[in-house]
């Protein structure tokens, strides 16, 4: 015996037959909402994507292959297309200042408007043309304080690897 359920498919508006906690009238209409479903939201995650993606390429090409920790004031990075908004984890310390997280770098806000930037892990292997990238896209010759392997670098001019 075949159950007529009272609300009407949700994307013909047919008539729904079958078991008791089916929603669709058929397979082509479930599939078809949930492809409309997925297609209003990939806008948004694109562009989240994108933002993501450009603070990581930033912060990955100021640290170097090298580098664990550098010091940058936030116009520097502002000016590079780093958005402060756009991380994937944002916490406080027990002092109260905020730490945010960028993947396997982690960043904080000095008062005077310096950034500091830690690795958190090793440059992941999956990005093998990154560095070729990072010279395309910005000039040599720009003045960071950094660190490599946890010893301060004086300030200098910033050399890729």
């Amino acid at each position: 015996m075949k159950t007529i359920h009272e609300d009407p498919c949700p994307q013909c508006s047919g008539e729904v037959v079958g078991r008791t906690d089916k929603i669709f009238c058929t397979v082509k209409c479930k599939n078809h909402h949930h492809k409309m479903s997925k297609k209003q939201n990939k806008p948004m995650t694109l562009y989240v994507n994108d933002r993501l993606l450009r603070n990581l390429t930033v912060l990955q090409g100021l640290l170097g292959k090298h580098g664990t920790r550098i010091k940058i004031h936030r116009h520097e990075l502002q000016k590079r297309g780093f958005s402060f908004g756009g991380c994937t984890k944002a916490d406080q310390d027990s002092k109260g200042r905020m730490i945010w997280e960028l993947y396997y770098l982690r960043y904080t806000l000095g008062k005077d408007g310096v950034v500091t930037v830690v690795r958190m892990a090793h440059l992941n292997k999956f990005l093998p043309g990154f560095f070729k990238r990072w010279e395309q896209e910005f000039p040599k010759g720009e003045v960071v304080y950094r660190y490599v392997r946890n010893r301060l670098v004086k300030p200098e001019i910033l050399l890729r690897e």
